[in-house]
C-alpha cells in the first residue's frame, strides 16, 4: 500500500515536471517564432523599400541624362554666332550624330525650326545612326510635341506621355522580329498576341541663339523599352513582382505585359488595363500619397512617386545655368513605382521558418518526454541502489558484528585449545620419554633376534644336513626294502 502511494506520488511528480517543462519550452520556442516571423516580413520590408528607392532614384538619373543631353544639344545653337548657316547646320548634325551614337538610347535626335521644319534628323536606324537626307526631312508644325515644346521659355522642357511609338496612324511594328538581339531588345517590347511595339518618350526644349531669340526646339526620342528593361534588371531583387503605372493608373510596366499601354485607342476596352480595375483599394491608396508601404489581404504593397522631370529631383544631379527659372509643363504626370509581394509569396518565407520550427518544437518535447523519464528512471534507480547500499551497510553491520561474535568463540576456543595443546605437550614428551625407553629395548631386543636369527640359521644349517642325511637313510630303506621283497618273492 505504501508503496503504491509512493509511485503514485513520483507519478506525479514526473507529470508535473513535464508540463513545466513543455510550458517553458511552447513559451520560448513562441516566442521565437514571433520574433523571426516579425524579422522574415521586416526584411522583406526593407529589400522591398530599397528597391523602390533605388528604382525611383534610377528613373530620376535616366531622365536627369536625357535632360542633360537635351540642354548639350540646345546649347550648341546658343554658343555658336553663325548658327544656323549651312554650313553650321551641316556640322551641328554631326555633333547630333556622334551623340547618337555615342548613347545608342535614342530613337531620334532632331532640330525643328520656329515653323516646324526639321532642319536636322538622327535616326538610330537599327544600331547604326545616321544623318536624314534634306529631301527626307519633315514637316512637323501640326504635330502635338512641336506646339508643345516650341511655346515654352528658355530652359523650360516638355515631357511626352510615355506611350508607343505611332507610324501612319498604326502602331509601329518591326521589319524584322530577331529577339535574340541586343540592340531589337533596346528598342522593340512583346505586347500581346506575340506582336512587339516600341515604347517611347519624347522630351524638347526651345532653342535660342546668341542673341536670345527663340529659333525652333531640340526634341529627343528616348526608347522607352530602355527605361523598362533596366527597370526590370534593378527590381529583380524584389520579393515578389514590380510594376510602374502612370497618373492615370495605366500599366507602363504590368504584371502581365499584355494589359500594358491600355491607353492606347488599340488597346482601350481591354480589361484591366488599370491598376485601379484589378486593385482598386491599392490605387486608392498610393494615388493620394507620395510613398509609403502596407498590407492588403493579397500582400505587401511598396511604393513611390516620381515626376520624371521635376526639378525638385535632379537638381541635384545636374547643372543648370538658371534651375530657378525651370518650368516642367507636366508637373502632374506622375509614375508610381510599387512591388507587390503576393500573400502566398510571405507564406512561403514563413513555411520554412515554421517547418524548422516544428521540428525543432517535436525534437525538445521529445528530448523534453525522454530526459524526464529517464532522469525519473535514474531516480528511481538512484532510490534503488540507495536502499540497496542501505541494506548492504546493515547486512555488513550484521556480518561484522556476527564475525566478531565468531571471533569472541574462536578465541576462547584458541584459549582452550592452547591449554589442551600445553597438556598434550606434556603428555607427548612423557610418551617420548616412555617411546624412547621403548626404543632402547627395541634395539636391545633387535639384538637379541639378531643373535637368535644367527642361531637359527646355524640350527637350521645343522637340520638341513640332518634332513639330507635322512633322504639319504630312506633312499636305503627303500632300497634294502626293494630287495628284501626280491628275497621274499
Amino acid at each position: 500500500m505504501k508503496q503504491n502511494k509512493s509511485i503514485k506520488i513520483n507519478m506525479f511528480k514526473i507529470l508535473c515536471i513535464l508540463a513545466a517543462l513543455v510550458a517553458i519550452v511552447t513559451f520560448v520556442l513562441l516566442n521565437f517564432y514571433l520574433v523571426e516571423v516579425e524579422a522574415i516580413y521586416s526584411k522583406v520590408e526593407e529589400e522591398e523599400s530599397r528597391v523602390v528607392n533605388v528604382a525611383n532614384k534610377f528613373l530620376i538619373q535616366i531622365f536627369a541624362g536625357i535632360q542633360s543631353d537635351l540642354f548639350f544639344l540646345s546649347d550648341i545653337f546658343t554658343i555658336r554666332e553663325d548658327a544656323f548657316s549651312q554650313s553650321s547646320i551641316e556640322i551641328i548634325s554631326k555633333e547630333f550624330l556622334i551623340a547618337s551614337r555615342r548613347k545608342l538610347v535614342y530613337d531620334q535626335l532632331r532640330f525643328l525650326d520656329n515653323k516646324g521644319i526639321e532642319t536636322i534628323r538622327i535616326n538610330f536606324n537599327e544600331g547604326k545612326p545616321a544623318i536624314v537626307e534634306k529631301n527626307k526631312l519633315q514637316d512637323k508644325s501640326g504635330r502635338y510635341y512641336f506646339k508643345n515644346s516650341i511655346s515654352l521659355k528658355r530652359n523650360d522642357i516638355y515631357l511626352s506621355r510615355f506611350d508607343l511609338n505611332i507610324e501612319n496612324d498604326v502602331i509601329e511594328s518591326p521589319k524584322k522580329i530577331s529577339p535574340e538581339s541586343v540592340v531589337f531588345n533596346r528598342i522593340w517590347r512583346l505586347h500581346k498576341d506575340g506582336k512587339y511595339v516600341k515604347p517611347m518618350i519624347r522630351i524638347g526644349t526651345p532653342v535660342f541663339d546668341s542673341k536670345g531669340e527663340k529659333k525652333g526646339i531640340v526634341l529627343i526620342n528616348y526608347f522607352g523599352q530602355q527605361i523598362i528593361k533596366s527597370f526590370e534588371d534593378i527590381t529583380s531583387s524584389s520579393y515578389g513582382i514590380s510594376a510602374l503605372v502612370d497618373s492615370e493608373g495605366y500599366w507602363l510596366r504590368g504584371f502581365d505585359q499584355e494589359k500594358e499601354w491600355g491607353f492606347i485607342n488599340e488597346f482601350q476596352g481591354d480589361e484591366n488595363t488599370r491598376l485601379q480595375d484589378k486593385y482598386p483599394r491599392v490605387w486608392d491608396i498610393i494615388s493620394k500619397k507620395e510613398e509609403g508601404q502596407f498590407y492588403t489581404n493579397d500582400g505587401l504593397v511598396t511604393f513611390n512617386s516620381i515626376y520624371p522631370l521635376f526639378k525638385k529631383n535632379y537638381l541635384s544631379l545636374t547643372t543648370i545655368d538658371e534651375p530657378e527659372g525651370m518650368i516642367i509643363n507636366s508637373g502632374n504626370y506622375v509614375w508610381k513605382v510599387f512591388t507587390f509581394v503576393p500573400q502566398l509569396k510571405l507564406d512561403d518565407l514563413v513555411s520554412e521558418l515554421k517547418k524548422r520550427s516544428l521540428i525543432i518544437y517535436f525534437v525538445s518535447i521529445i528530448m523534453i518526454f525522454v530526459g524526464t523519464f529517464l532522469f525519473a528512471h535514474i531516480d528511481k534507480n538512484r532510490k534503488y541502489l540507495k536502499q540497496k547500499e542501505k541494506e548492504v551497510l546493515a547486512a555488513l553491520a550484521n556480518e561484522k558484528k556476527r564475525e566478531a561474535q565468531e571471533l569472541i568463540l574462536l578465541n576462547e576456543q584458541l584459549v582452550k585449545n592452547e591449554k589442551q595443546l600445553k597438556e598434550s605437550n606434556i603428555a607427548l614428551l612423557a610418551r617420548e620419554q616412555q617411546l624412547k625407553a621403548a626404543n632402547n629395548e627395541l634395539q636391545e631386543s633387535r639384538m637379541d633376534i639378531a643373535e637368535n636369527i644367527e642361531k637359527l640359521k646355524k640350527a637350521n644349517s645343522s637340520m638341513r644336513g640332518r634332513e639330507l642325511r635322512i633322504i639319504e637313510i630312506k633312499k636305503k630303506v627303500k632300497l634294502l626294502e626293494e630287495k628284501l621283497r626280491e628275497k621274499g618273492a
